[in-house]
C-alpha cells in the first residue's frame, strides 16, 4: 500500500526513473502535506526496500540505484530554540491529553511531563526500561555519560513520580515509557507527537473570537497548519454521496479559512519550539524560580555554564566549575530544580484550565 502511494505521489512509472537519485530526492523533499517522519518511513524506506528487492531478484535492475540514498535529515543540526512560557507548556500538556483521547492511543501526556521536569535528552529517555526508575530516590537512571555529555540526575518531584507510576500500570519490565502502540518509543515519533500537541495548544490560544470554540474543529485547523491538508474520508471514494462531498468541501473551506488567519502568529510561535527546547525551558523556569544554576546543571547534565553570569559568579569560572565542584555530592540536590519546574507547570495548568477549550469536558 505504501509502495503504491509512493509511486502515485512521486510519479514513478518505470524502474529506470530510480536511477535519477537527485531528482527523486528533491521530489520527495518537496512533497507537501507530510511530516519528515512520514517521508522517511512511508516513502524513502519503502522505495529503498523495493529497489533492493528488484536488484536482488534481477527484476528490471542489475544493481540497487538507491543504495547510496542517505536518510532524509530532520533539519539543520544547529537551530535556535526558545523556551516555552508556562501557559504555553500547560496548553501543550492539555493538548497531548486531548490527542490521546481523540486517537484512542496509550496516553503520551506522561512522556511530555517527564521530558520537561526531568529534562533528559530524548535518546537517553526512550532507551530506559522500568528497572531504571529508582522509586526510592525518585529519579531515572539515564546510564553512563557519553563523551562530554553528562546524563544528568533526572530527579522527579512527587507529583511527576506518581504520574509515571500510574503510567506503568504495575509493569516491572519493558520500556519505561510506552509508545502510543505499547512498544518502545521512537525519538522521531516522540518529536512528531510533541509537535502536534504544541501546535494544538497554540491553536487553542489563538482561536478567533468570532468562531465558536469546537475541539474537533481546532484539531483539524492544527493539522491543516502542520501538514497543509486534511485527512481523507474513509471508505471507497467512488461510493461517497454528493451530499457528503458538499459537506466535506464546506468543512475544508472553513478549516483552511481559520488556518489562514492563524498562520502568521502560529508560525512565529512554532519557530524554535520542539522536543529539544524542553531542556532550555526547564533551565529558564528553574532560574526564574531562583534555583541555583549548579543544581539545574546537575539535573540536566550540562557540562559547563556557558555564558550564564550567575553561574560564573557561583562557580568562579568555567574551569573552576568543571574541576572544583563535585556535582555528585549530596550537598547539591537536583530535585529542587524538578520541584520548581513542576510547581510552575501546575500553576499554569490551573490558570489555563479556566479559559482553555482543551480543559473542557
Amino acid at each position: 500500500m505504501r509502495l503504491m502511494r509512493a509511486f502515485e505521489l512521486l510519479e514513478l512509472n518505470r524502474a529506470r526513473v530510480l536511477d535519477d537519485l537527485a531528482r527523486l530526492h528533491d521530489k520527495l523533499l518537496a512533497l507537501p502535506g507530510f511530516t519528515i517522519q512520514t517521508k522517511r518511513v512511508a516513502f524513502q524506506d519503502t522505495l529503498k526496500q523495493f529497489s533492493r528487492w528488484l536488484a536482488a531478484n534481477k527484476r528490471y535492475l542489475d544493481r540497487d540505484p538507491l543504495a547510496q540514498w542517505t536518510p532524509i535529515p530532520r533539519g539543520p543540526k544547529t537551530r535556535s530554540r526558545r523556551a516555552l512560557l508556562p501557559d504555553e507548556m500547560a496548553r501543550s500538556v492539555l493538548a497531548m491529553g486531548r490527542l490521546d483521547e481523540h486517537y484512542g492511543r496509550r496516553p503520551q501526556r506522561c512522556l511530555m511531563v517527564v521530558l520537561l521536569v526531568a529534562g533528559p535528552r530524548i535518546g537517553a529517555l526512550v532507551s530506559r526500561d522500568v528497572e531504571h526508575l529508582d522509586v526510592r530516590a525518585s529519579r531515572i537512571h539515564l546510564g553512563a555519560n557519553v563523551g562530554k555529555k553528562r546524563r544528568g540526575q533526572a530527579a522527579l518531584d512527587p507529583a511527576t513520580l506518581a504520574e509515571l507510576l500510574e503510567h506503568l500500570e504495575g509493569r516491572r519490565e519493558g520500556p519505561l515509557l510506552l509508545s502510543a502502540r505499547g512498544a518502545r518509543q521512537s525519538p522521531d515519533r516522540v518529536r512528531d507527537h510533541v509537535r502536534e500537541a504544541v501546535s494544538l495548544g497554540f491553536v487553542d490560544e489563538l482561536w478567533p473570537e468570532d468562531e465558536e470554540p469546537q475541539l474537533d474543529l481546532a484539531m483539524l485547523v492544527s493539522l491543516a497548519l502542520l501538514r497543509g491538508r486534511l485527512p481523507k474520508l474513509a471508505g471507497n471514494p467512488k461510493l461517497v454521496k454528493p451530499e457528503t462531498r458538499k459537506v466535506q468541501a464546506e468543512l475544508e473551506e472553513r478549516v483552511f479559512g481559520i488556518a489562514a488567519r492563524l498562520r502568521p502568529e502560529w508560525e512565529r510561535r512554532m519557530t524554535g519550539v520542539d522536543v529539544h527546547a524542553f531542556r532550555k525551558t526547564h533551565r529558564s523556569w528553574a532560574q526564574a524560580h531562583g534555583v541555583p544554576p549548579v543544581l539545574t546543571d546537575k539535573q540536566l547534565g550540562h557540562a559547563d555554564p556557558g555564558d550564564d553570569t550567575v553561574a560564573r559568579a557561583l562557580a568562579g569560572s568555567e574551569t573552576g566549575r568543571r574541576h572544583y565542584l563535585d556535582l555528585s555530592s549530596e550537598l547539591f540536590d537536583a530535585s529542587r530544580s524538578a520541584q520548581a519546574v513542576r510547581g510552575m507547570l501546575d500553576e499554569a495548568l490551573a490558570r489555563v484550565a479556566a479559559k482553555s477549550l482543551l480543559a473542557r469536558s
